[in-house]
């Protein structure tokens, strides 16, 4: 293994809270955390849209830089 993968990967979060997607989706209702994991899964909805419509109908704030980085699997709830 070289010293680049090495030092990579002793940098890797392992465990802790899920991210704020997750922790979103938990305080969601069944019907509302079903549509929210179909629009995760739409690339043509975009991660601001989603985050707006979070806001607006579920009065949850969602950051589309949260979703972006949930979406592309760079969270913790990946791992």
């Amino acid at each position: 293994m070289g010293a680049l993968r090495e030092a990579a990967e002793a940098h890797v979060a392992r465990g802790g809270t899920k991210c704020a997607v997750g922790v979103v989706r938990e305080r969601l209702t069944a019907d509302d955390s079903a549509d929210l994991d179909y629009l995760l899964a739409n690339p043509q909805i975009s991660a601001a849209n989603i985050s707006a419509r979070l806001h607006e109908l579920c009065e949850v704030y969602l950051s589309d830089f949260s979703i972006s980085r949930h979406r592309r699997g760079d969270c913790r709830c990946q791992r």
